[in-house]
C-alpha cells in the first residue's frame, strides 16, 4: 500500500476515536472508507450550518429595509449575542458552532427540529434558506447586484461594503450578502481586495424559470426611474415616451428591435477599453399596449 496512505489512516483514526469514540475495524479499504464518508458527512453539517449564518445576514438585512435606523446593537441584544461577535459573525469571521445554531435557531423562526436537521448528514431544507436555486433568483430580483458588478469598473473603485453602500443607497450588509451571492454564482472574483468581473452581467435569459425574478427585478427599478424623477436634476437624467398605435402581429418583430436598439446603446455607452467610467446608470425600456386585449379567436 502507498506510504501515503499509512498517514491519512492515523490520521482518519485519532479523529474518529476523539469525536465520535469509535475505533476502526482490521480491514483497511474499510476504514479508508469510512473515514471518507465521515469527512463528507462532516462537510455537510458545515454547510447546513453556514447556511445560519446566511439567514441571520438575510434576517438583519430583512429588518433594517423595514426600519433604516434599526442597528447591529438592536439585532444583537435580539439575538442575546455579544455586539462585536455579530459583526464578525456576519463578515464571516467567526464560524457557527452546534451550539450557536441551536440557540440562535428559534430567533429565526425555526423548530427544534429543524435545528436538529442541521447536524444530520443530509442536506438541510428550511424555509428562508438559500440554496443555489435561490441565489439565481436573489440576483436577479434586486437591481444591486448588477449595480455592483458595473461600480467595480468605475475609476477609483474600492471594494469596500461600506463604501460600495454609500454610493449605491445601501445597507452595508446589503452589500456584503450580494457580493458573496456574486462569488458563489462565479460572477465575480475578488483577490487581494480587487474585484474581477467573470460573466457579464447580460448572462441571464428570460425563460419560464426566471420570469418571476424578472418580474421582481423590473418593478424595482420602475421603482428607482420613479425616484429619480423627483430628486435626480433633469440635466443628469433622461426621461421620454412615445405613444402609438401597432399592428400586433408585427410585434415579435418590435420586440426584437429594441433588443437591438438596448445591445446598440450599451456598446455606445460603454467601450471595451474605456477607463473613464465614474458612473452607474440604468436604461429600462417598457414597452406595453394601453388598450385592453382581447382574446381572438
Amino acid at each position: 500500500m502507498p506510504s501515503g496512505w499509512k498517514n491519512i489512516r492515523q490520521v482518519c483514526k485519532y479523529y474518529l476515536r476523539s469525536e465520535f469514540g469509535f475505533t476502526l475495524r482490521p480491514n483497511f479499504w474499510s476504514d479508508i472508507s469510512l473515514c471518507f464518508i465521515l469527512a463528507d458527512m462532516e462537510s455537510i453539517v458545515q454547510n447546513n450550518l453556514e447556511e445560519i449564518r446566511v439567514a441571520i445576514q438575510r434576517e438583519f438585512i430583512e429588518r433594517c429595509r423595514k426600519n433604516p435606523a434599526y442597528s447591529l446593537r438592536a439585532f444583537a441584544k435580539y439575538l442575546d449575542i455579544n455586539q462585536s461577535f455579530l459583526s464578525k459573525l456576519l463578515k464571516g469571521h467567526r464560524a457557527i458552532t452546534q451550539d450557536l445554531a441551536a440557540a440562535l435557531g428559534p430567533k429565526l423562526g425555526l423548530k427544534p427540529a429543524q435545528v436538529k436537521a442541521l447536524f444530520s448528514s443530509g442536506t438541510a431544507s428550511m424555509p428562508g434558506f438559500l440554496s443555489l436555486s435561490d441565489d439565481e433568483f436573489e440576483l436577479l430580483s434586486d437591481w444591486h447586484h448588477f449595480a455592483i458588478i458595473e461600480l467595480s469598473k468605475t475609476i477609483d473603485f474600492q471594494c469596500d461594503p461600506q463604501k460600495i453602500g454609500s454610493r449605491l443607497g445601501l445597507h452595508v450588509e446589503e452589500v456584503r450578502d450580494a457580493i458573496e451571492r456574486l462569488q458563489r454564482l462565479n460572477f465575480i472574483q475578488i483577490k487581494e481586495g480587487v474585484i474581477k468581473v467573470l460573466s457579464p452581467n447580460t448572462t441571464w435569459t428570460n425563460t419560464k424559470k426566471t420570469s418571476d425574478a424578472r418580474k421582481k427585478f423590473q418593478k424595482s427599478l420602475l421603482e428607482k426611474s420613479l425616484d429619480a424623477i423627483d430628486h435626480i436634476p433633469f440635466d443628469q437624467r433622461e426621461n421620454g415616451s412615445v405613444t402609438v398605435a401597432i399592428n400586433t402581429k408585427r410585434l415579435p418583430e418590435f420586440k426584437e428591435k429594441l433588443k437591438e436598439i438596448r445591445k446598440e446603446l450599451a456598446a455606445f455607452l460603454q467601450t471595451d477599453d474605456e477607463k473613464n467610467l465614474d458612473e452607474v446608470y440604468q436604461l429600462t425600456v417598457s414597452f406595453f399596449p394601453l388598450t385592453k386585449i382581447e382574446n381572438k379567436k
